[in-house]
């Protein structure tokens, strides 16, 4: 018995003599933290997401009168949000008639996660005005609760506006939202105007 304990004790020791000599110290942890932490932000910076279209849930297709809502779909369409696009692009396009169609969106964000956004287009309905070019590349809905940004895009006198809550980063004591315009153009606003939206 007093052998065990003899060896007990000795290998208890060795133990604690080694967990002295490998300890960092605490200006070694925090370098290797601060490295790491760099390496990470790097990694993250060079990394946008990618998207891939899945498929078309849902395509309502409404007309702003400049007062209401009106078509076949303007109870099922989401109203609120189209409302709070129009004002955050310009508050003036509420007092003009518009054609609206909205798709809502299955995407699958870096081959992996899901996720479903709302894709919509504004063309203008009269005839001696027009929606012009813009130089607005992201704003956030204000709206709504949830982080949810507008990306814009004006093609052939048209106005395409994805609303998405992009995936984030910490970068320092900030958070940053991850938006690449060229890749939401490629990955899913190019496929979704293979068939027209008006």
């Amino acid at each position: 018995m007093q052998r065990l304990a003899l060896h007990i004790i000795c290998l208890m020791g060795m133990l604690c003599n080694c967990k002295a000599q490998t300890a960092p110290t605490s200006t070694d942890t925090t370098l290797q933290n601060k490295s790491e932490t760099r390496q990470v932000d790097s990694v993250r910076e060079s990394n946008t997401p990618s998207y891939r279209v899945l498929s078309v849930e849902n395509t309502d297709t409404l007309r702003w009168t400049g007062k209401a809502f009106t078509g076949r779909h303007k109870n099922k369409g989401n109203t609120w949000l189209i409302k709070a696009v129009m004002k955050g692009m310009n508050p003036n396009w509420l007092r003009h008639a518009l054609w609206v169609t909205v798709k809502d969106v299955w995407l699958l964000r870096d081959g992996v996660e899901k996720d479903v956004i709302s894709v919509m287009a504004f063309k203008s309905a009269e005839t001696r005005w027009s929606i012009s070019a813009f130089k607005r590349e992201k704003f956030m809905v204000e709206e709504c609760k949830a982080p949810l940004y507008a990306v814009p895009y004006f093609i052939d006198g048209c106005a395409y506006i994805i609303c998405i809550i992009p995936p984030s980063q910490i970068v320092g004591n900030e958070v940053r939202t991850l938006i690449d315009r060229k890749t939401l153009y490629e990955d899913v606003l190019k496929p979704l105007m293979d068939k027209p939206f008006f």
